[in-house]
């Protein structure tokens, strides 16, 4: 079963799943290519 969504609800839902997004890339792609660019290559030197 669909359920239209109008307005502000549509709104605040792109703006949620946005948010959802952008955390998970950051959290699986940013951050471990951070970690191994300063931190693995402290320890190297």
């Amino acid at each position: 079963m669909a359920v239209l969504i109008e307005g502000d609800s549509f709104r605040l839902a792109i703006v949620v799943i946005g948010g959802l997004v952008s955390a998970t890339l950051l959290t699986l792609v940013v951050l471990p290519l951070l970690y191994r660019q300063f931190i693995l290559k402290g320890e190297r030197a």
